[in-house]
């Protein structure tokens, strides 16, 4: 059976999301063995670059990145990419995973409310929609276990969408200037090589005490979360355009929920889960009105 464009295209992006949605439930699995967040995102970056590396090599894909963009990209793994996943990673730590993985996806709201502030785009009509759609879906998310749930995580998580807004302006323009495969490349090695120093600084990267368990989530984080996750978002993009992609990745939070209900039982409510639902049609309305104005968000690795 041979599948069309079309079909290929929302298949590689699904598939690019189940990446994406797994990686909240991998995090945990491997918090359970007795990791901590540097040490796992050490390996995640570490083994991605590695494979990175090694596809490079073998794709024969020239190097042609200026000395400019490689210091602004090795700046954005570092500074950018590196604190939003020690963020993220953080909040996956203390609250479940299925509701990290929605909190999360209230970076596009975030990028509208950035964009507008910074004079990069006017605040239209849609994109006030979307807003108001979105911060109703985290209100919704939140209230039924306000009290409960731990507000360290839930900072922690929004402050690493708030990261991951900034992350997306500032990278957006870089990133369509090169080669994907060279710019995830450069990015994952500047962000192995944050955890590593700043691990070694603090004390906190525990390399001697990586048992079987936490090496197979790492490669799991790295293969899957990121390998597959981010080629299949570019390949879809390459094949279905960024606001299709963008919207077939919205089923992310969703592969996050299906897994932690699998693996560890969680549950939300139904008012959490239409919460849920409404930020993912804040993303779909933001999608829908960049494809007519002929823009969109370049998601990075």
């Amino acid at each position: 059976m041979i599948l069309s464009k079309d079909k290929k295209g929302i298949l590689v992006t699904a598939l690019s999301a189940t990446g994406f949605g797994a990686m909240p439930v991998i995090a945990q699995f491997a918090y359970s063995y007795g990791s901590n967040v540097t040490t796992l995102l050490f390996l995640r970056f570490a083994l991605a670059s590695l494979i990175f590396l090694l596809i490079l090599k073998l794709s024969n894909i020239t190097y042609n990145i200026s000395k400019e963009d490689t210091v602004k990209l090795i700046l954005l793994g570092a500074a950018g990419y590196g604190l939003m996943s020690s963020l993220y990673f953080f909040g996956i730590s203390l609250i479940p995973a299925s509701l990290s993985g929605f909190l999360l996806y209230s970076y596009p709201a975030i990028v509208t409310i950035l964009a507008f502030f910074g004079q990069e785009e006017p605040l239209y009509r849609e994109n006030f929609i979307s807003l108001v759609v979105a911060i109703t879906g985290i209100t919704m998310i939140l209230g039924p276990v306000f009290t409960s749930v731990n507000l360290l995580g839930v900072g922690s998580i929004l402050l690493a969408a708030c990261v991951y807004a900034i992350y997306i302006l500032a990278s957006n323009r870089v990133l369509k200037r090169v080669n994907w495969l060279s710019g995830s490349t450069v990015v994952s090695v500047s962000a192995a090589f944050f955890f590593l120093i700043t691990g070694s600084f603090r004390g906190n990267l525990h390399l001697n005490q990586i048992s079987t368990e936490i090496l197979l989530s790492g490669a799991g984080l790295a293969i899957f979360s990121t390998i597959v996750a981010v080629a299949g978002f570019y390949l879809g993009i390459s094949l279905i355009g960024p606001s299709r992609a963008s919207i077939v990745s919205s089923v992310e939070p969703f592969v996050t929920v299906l897994f932690s209900a699998l693996f560890f039982a969680e549950r939300l409510t139904f008012t959490q889960f239409f919460g849920g639902l409404l930020i993912i049609l804040s993303i779909i309305i933001l999608n829908k009105f960049k494809n007519y104005r002929e823009k969109s968000f370049d998601k990075p690795v």
